[in-house]
């Protein structure tokens, strides 16, 4: 028995399940692969393929600012080419967000419907603006009445009163913006399913959004602490997979001691420091080392695992 213990390798299994774990390194690098898209999409910023050191302070850190804003105005704010979440911008809410046929209800439009369509949708956005740079009363959005800083040309819905005599808005229904440009997305089978999980459809749920900041703070405790359920339990057991059948291969030993736990021991290295990014901007740049080593030794094991199913592996030593 312990003969052979000692010699068996993946090359003494029957074709059948060779070619099954085969199959499931590769279905699984898929599965990483497009875990690195949606880092792309979600936190990179634009120009970049992946997040760079910027971005990833900026999501676990937080990177002040010289002047205090609520989570709200920052998503605002940013520019539109950001990633459309909670953490990059929410401009498009008011254009290309705002409908499912932007793009095609906007080409119908003439030249010149097209550019007070825009002004309008800007309009929309620099009242919510006025009305969080006032401390977003809460006064104002029971009444669904604002009285505007200065005049802006608006979509007619959201008028209250008489305009000026050049034909701008001085007071606005600030909540049925709200409703129109974020609500609808951001309630129960709203029209974002991932949007649904922060509700913006009542006060107390709005009113966690308001409250001025120095600068976009780091990730949210309870969003922090979901991801890392989510990681440690999924990678966990996927690199746990992938490292077994790296363990059975005939490479030498040493190579096998080393990587087969590689990319598992990093994974909870890199997740220690998504915690230890709220304190120190430091350990959010060293996230990116953390995650090029899990990245490496997966590939590696993944890549070792294939060609030992292949046969083309070295014998072991």
């Amino acid at each position: 028995m312990s003969e052979a213990n000692r010699t068996f390798s993946l090359c003494c299994l029957p074709a059948p399940t060779r070619c099954v774990l085969a199959v499931f390194l590769i279905v699984i690098s898929c599965g990483y692969f497009s875990g690195l898209v949606q880092l792309h999409f979600q936190h990179a910023s634009p120009g970049n393929l992946l997040p760079d050191s910027a971005d990833v302070v900026r999501v676990y850190h937080g990177e002040p600012k010289s002047e205090p804003k609520s989570k709200l105005q920052q998503l605002l704010e940013a520019d539109e080419s950001l990633p459309f979440n909670g953490t990059g911008t929410m401009r498009p809410a008011f254009t290309t967000k705002s409908e499912r046929r932007w793009k095609e209800n906007l080409a119908k439009l003439s030249p010149e419907e097209q550019k007070k369509l825009l002004a309008e949708r800007e309009g929309e956005r620099q009242a919510l603006l006025d009305w969080l740079r006032q401390g977003a009363p809460k006064e104002a959005y029971d009444k669904d009445e604002l009285k505007l800083s200065k005049p802006l040309v608006i979509t007619e819905d959201y008028i209250v009163g008489d305009k000026d005599a050049e034909g701008r808005a001085t007071q606005v229904r600030i909540t049925s913006i709200i409703t129109d440009r974020c609500v609808r997305c951001h309630q129960e089978s709203g029209a974002d399913k991932d949007a649904e999980k922060y509700p913006l459809d009542e006060w107390q749920h709005l009113e966690k959004y308001l409250k001025v900041e120095e600068g976009p703070g780091p990730m949210e405790l309870a969003k922090l602490a979901q991801t890392t359920h989510v990681h440690l339990i999924g990678f966990t057991m996927m690199y746990g997979l992938t490292g077994l059948i790296f363990s059975l291969t005939q490479w030498p030993t040493w190579i096998r001691v080393v990587l087969a736990p590689w990319p598992m021991f990093w994974q909870a290295v890199d997740i220690a420091l998504w915690w230890l990014a709220r304190l120190d901007p430091l350990a959010a740049q060293a996230i990116l080392v953390t995650g090029a080593l899990v990245a490496g030794g997966f590939g590696l094991q993944v890549l070792g695992s294939l060609l030992d199913l292949s046969g083309l592996s070295f014998p072991r030593r």
